[in-house]
């Protein structure tokens, strides 16, 4: 009776965000991390890609980016399904610039079919559907996709409280130099509506489909190129 109060008076949402939150005591297996070196603006930082598995089970994605004067870290909770698939639970953005911080998060009720956005006190509602992704988790599943031989990459993403696609048309392969090391690679770029930007991914086959470089423009004076470390 006891429990069955407690259900009744405590959503089951904010039961999975206390436990997400209350990640920090949890040991985590690390899978892989990956370093690379980023240029945003001319600026140099450090970049490091991880999977860690938790000892409740849940996956932890996480990239962070940081030097002497700024540190950005996204962060991406999700779980494997029966059927092998992934379904977000948690993705947590941090900024942190000249000791200001910014921070947001999403939270994924899949018994609602709910997105929750959080930021500065506000928070937005996003309805979901199966298949949705976070905006940090997609970038992970560009690697297996790619492994299992997938023709395209598509994605549904909650993205600060919109639904945003992510497609990107593969354009071959690509011979490149990162860190005097010749690599063949497969050339993606994400299709989109918009001139101004462009996003485009290489992706090693004979390293298991590891992204080895990302270059990304939003306009003329805002660009960041991304090269994996060896």
């Amino acid at each position: 009776m006891k429990r069955l109060i407690l259900r009744l008076l405590i959503p089951r949402s904010l039961i999975v965000f206390a436990l997400i939150l209350a990640a920090p005591s949890f040991a985590n297996e690390t899978i892989f991390s990956q370093e690379y070196k980023t240029r945003i603006q001319g600026i140099s930082i450090t970049t490091t890609r991880s999977l860690a598995k938790r000892d409740d089970g849940l996956l932890r994605f996480r990239i962070r980016s940081s030097n002497f004067l700024v540190k950005f870290e996204e962060t991406s909770i999700f779980e494997e399904l029966e059927d092998g698939s992934f379904r977000s639970l948690s993705n947590i953005s941090e900024r942190k610039i000249l000791g200001i911080s910014n921070k947001n998060s999403t939270l994924f009720d899949w018994d609602q079919m709910i997105a929750t956005f959080k930021r500065d006190g506000n928070t937005t509602e996003t309805v979901i559907e199966p298949g949705m992704l976070d905006r940090t988790l997609y970038q992970y599943l560009m690697e297996i996709d790619m492994r299992a031989g997938r023709p395209q990459l598509s994605y549904d993403v909650v993205d600060k409280g919109r639904i945003r696609n992510f497609t990107f048309e593969n354009l071959g392969v690509e011979d490149i130099e990162i860190d005097d090391q010749d690599l063949s690679a497969f050339k993606l770029r994400r299709i989109t509506e918009d001139d101004e930007r462009e996003t485009l991914v290489w992706m090693a086959a004979g390293l298991d489909y590891q992204i080895v470089k990302i270059y990304h423009r939003e306009d003329e004076d805002e660009e960041y190129t991304m090269t994996r470390k060896f």
